[in-house]
């Protein structure tokens, strides 16, 4: 079966990573646009009432490194879950994110 990637996918992932970032450095963000803000605070609120078990899987997923595909393998291993449970979490998100970013 042949997955499309959403057309937004790329989009709020850039978003995810930023606001990944500003939560590993700790200290409020400062933005070079109104662009960035407003991407900062879709992520923001797309995640407020997410449990802390869930953010740290989130987090994970968003930070540099391996690929997204490859931190979800390694991430479901580790876990000892699904990956399907861990891509459901992703479309979630990135599909809220979209939506409070008026891409949707």
């Amino acid at each position: 079966m042949i997955k499309l990637k959403r057309y937004y996918a790329e989009y709020v992932r850039h978003c995810l990573r930023f606001y990944v970032m500003t939560l590993d450095v700790g200290s409020c963000p400062k933005f070079n646009t109104e662009v960035d803000k407003n991407n900062w605070m879709a992520c923001h609120l797309s995640v407020k009432n997410i449990d802390p078990k869930t953010m740290e899987v989130i987090k994970e997923i968003y930070r540099p490194g391996d690929t997204i595909p490859d931190k979800v393998y390694q991430l479901s291993k580790d876990l000892r879950v699904s990956q399907d449970s861990i891509w459901n979490i992703i479309n979630t998100l990135e599909r809220n994110v979209a939506k409070k970013r008026g891409l949707l």
